[in-house]
């Protein structure tokens, strides 16, 4: 049967592996995808996400920047541009644009994604609050109190 969904995470045996390591498993997961359903599919854009994160999670900012750019062309393709892959795919390239200190270029991928996940999700998915999460980490760096805490307001109050 051909691959659904999401690629597979790398952990194995109860181990995490190092990035290296990861990194590897997503390239070939992401070449698996790419054999079994073709160039034009979510599978691969997916699986072209994961790697883009795994690249990020080892300083290589110019490589996963355009891994992320390249995922989030597709999924806009294939999915629409209001589907929540796209919006995961906005917080990812987002993350890399901070990392690579370009607020003013990640402020508008986040709002999008945060325009699109309250819609598709709910207010209360994880994914919604770790993007309204960014929005506040993002205007506090940037010096702008009122927005990031007008989005503060949005995050549920934490667990007692």
């Amino acid at each position: 049967a051909a691959p659904r969904g999401r690629a597979a995470p790398p952990a194995a045996a109860g181990r995490k592996p190092q990035h290296a390591e990861a990194e590897a498993l997503h390239r070939q997961a992401l070449a698996l995808y790419r054999a079994a359903l073709g160039e034009s599919n979510p599978g691969v854009a997916a699986a072209l996400n994961n790697l883009a994160a795994a690249v990020a999670d080892q300083g290589r900012w110019e490589e996963a920047e355009r891994l992320h750019r390249k995922a989030l062309a597709m999924r806009r393709a294939l999915l629409g541009a209001e589907a929540p892959a796209v919006a995961r795919s906005l917080y990812g390239l987002a993350g890399v644009l901070m990392a690579r200190h370009r607020a003013a270029e990640a402020e508008p991928l986040l709002l999008e994604s945060h325009r699109i996940l309250p819609r598709s999700s709910g207010s209360t998915h994880p994914h919604t609050v770790q993007t309204t999460a960014r929005l506040v980490q993002l205007y506090e760096s940037s010096g702008i109190p009122s927005e990031a805490t007008r989005f503060r307001r949005l995050l549920p109050a934490p667990a007692p």
